[in-house]
């Protein structure tokens, strides 16, 4: 997804009572909210539909990663 550097998940809980847990690591660029608004809107919405639940409490963490340096020569 534009400005997602990376993203880890774990599906907690078991068959009665899952639960998402996701670490999404921003591009500096990136905007938070439009990146958890796409999430929610779209990768979420297939977990929740993958278990044939209504809804999928989820946790999810941003981090912002570090631009490398330019280097000045």
């Amino acid at each position: 997804r534009p400005g997602v550097a990376g993203a880890d998940t774990h599906l907690a809980g078991g068959r009665t009572s899952p639960r998402l847990r996701a670490g999404l690591r921003l591009e500096p660029d990136a905007s938070p909210a439009a990146t958890l608004a796409d999430f929610s809107a779209r990768p979420l919405t297939a977990a929740r539909d993958s278990t044939g639940l209504e809804s999928l409490p989820t946790e999810v963490r941003l981090k912002r990663v570090r631009h490398k340096a330019d280097r000045v020569s």
